[in-house]
């Protein structure tokens, strides 16, 4: 984990941190995630969360298109 994290982690008080959204999709802790990424990231992360059973709030545009909207309603 690089410095930057670690000295914001540490400056905000957040005790649990990483680098791997996929580590942070595993924590069964979690409950919900915000998807608040690069648009053309959403899909991907929209269907990783659905695996792992996460409530998920994704910001607008919720995709490029139609296609990829399906497909995460569909996950």
């Amino acid at each position: 984990m690089n410095e930057k994290a670690r000295s914001t982690a540490k400056k905000y008080h957040i005790e649990r941190y990483c680098a791997d959204y996929l580590k942070v999709l595993e924590d069964r802790d979690m409950d919900a995630v915000s998807i608040c990424t690069l648009v053309h990231l959403h899909k991907e992360h929209v269907v990783d969360s659905c695996k792992y059973r996460k409530n998920i709030l994704v910001e607008k545009p919720m995709a490029r298109g139609v296609n990829g909207c399906r497909e995460m309603v569909s996950a």
